[in-house]
């Protein structure tokens, strides 16, 4: 690895929250989305940090982040309330191949990898029991 390679790591895993973010979009936009800057060692960081909130799920739109944070918390504290006896619904609207069936597989993968305790998540055929 060359000393500048070493040193742009150390600046990007120095960042942090929102800052961090920001650098990896900017990152994956000019290498790998516009293609106006080679990909380095930082471009396969930044592909990491768009799935450091949901694994498997990649996104670097900070209002979608926020959303899908919102979204976690409010299904976790439902999981965990044992008084709760109306089911939690939520409706997913976009377009045959968006990926809302993967970004559910993904959610449950997840809550049942956080093991949140109580509670039943289901897609369709596809469910994680607790």
């Amino acid at each position: 690895m060359t000393p500048e390679a070493y040193t742009a790591i150390g600046a990007f895993e120095k960042l942090k929250g929102q800052e961090k973010l920001r650098a990896a979009r900017k990152i994956i936009t000019e290498s790998i989305i516009d293609a106006v800057a080679k990909p380095d060692v930082r471009s396969a960081l930044s592909i990491a940090e768009s799935e450091s909130l949901l694994k498997g799920y990649a996104t670097l739109d900070e209002p979608h982040r926020a959303e899908i944070a919102n979204f976690i918390e409010k299904i976790t504290e439902y999981l965990r309330d044992a008084t709760r006896k109306r089911p939690f619904n939520a409706l997913m609207l976009a377009a045959p191949g968006a990926g809302k069936s993967h970004f559910i597989e993904q959610l449950a993968i997840k809550m049942k990898a956080d093991r949140v305790a109580g509670g039943h998540l289901q897609h369709g055929d596809y469910a994680v029991h607790r």
